[in-house]
């Protein structure tokens, strides 16, 4: 461990040579990201963060929790409120779909291992990013970038269910081996 402590220093102190005997280039690299973020990040992540946060303030999670528990429950071993976090999660993009979870876990909305199981596949790029950018801005095609989409949610969706399916399990082993623990089992 001590080496690993070694090569980080060793890093740093290079960043910090650089930083000093390259400084026009810094701030030009500095300014770019600031830009970038200002006129691209938070314009398209800001509206998302306030929308989720209303939309679970105003009941969406129990009108949710009441129309799509049939599909939550058996897929995903998740109650229906859990589906805001999932549905966000595929239209917005990261982060929105876990602080969702997160916000369903601290408003008693869904159980902890509902948040973990939700977090397990509720966070992914956001369509304009793998659309727009991967699929257009890089390679010159938007069909790509849906195609590249539909596979992005399809495994999602997959790592949701095997989720389900293991942390059920175990759940079950742990149960009749008298634990009471609800996570997901370490031990074969």
């Amino acid at each position: 461990m001590k080496w690993f402590k070694a090569v980080v220093v060793l890093i740093l102190c290079y960043v910090t040579f650089c930083l000093v005997m390259f400084p026009d280039a810094c701030i030009t690299a500095v300014s770019g990201a600031l830009k970038l973020c200002v006129t691209a990040v938070i314009p398209t992540l800001f509206p998302f963060f306030v929308c989720s946060s209303l939309l679970i303030a105003f009941g969406l999670g129990e009108f949710g929790s009441r129309f799509l528990s049939g599909v939550m429950r058996p897929l995903f071993k998740v109650s229906g409120a859990g589906a805001v976090a999932v549905i966000l999660g595929v239209v917005s993009g990261y982060p929105v779909g876990a602080s969702c979870a997160v916000e369903l876990y601290k408003t008693g909305k869904i159980t902890k291992p509902e948040a973990e199981r939700l977090l397990s596949f509720c966070n992914n790029s956001g369509p304009l990013f793998i659309i727009g950018t991967v699929g257009f801005a890089m390679n010159s095609s938007v069909a790509l970038g849906g195609v590249l989409y539909i596979i992005h949610i399809t495994a999602a969706i997959s790592a949701g269910i095997i989720y389900a399916k293991i942390s059920s399990r175990c759940f079950r082993r742990k149960r009749r081996r008298g634990k009471e623990s609800r996570a997901l089992c370490s031990e074969a």
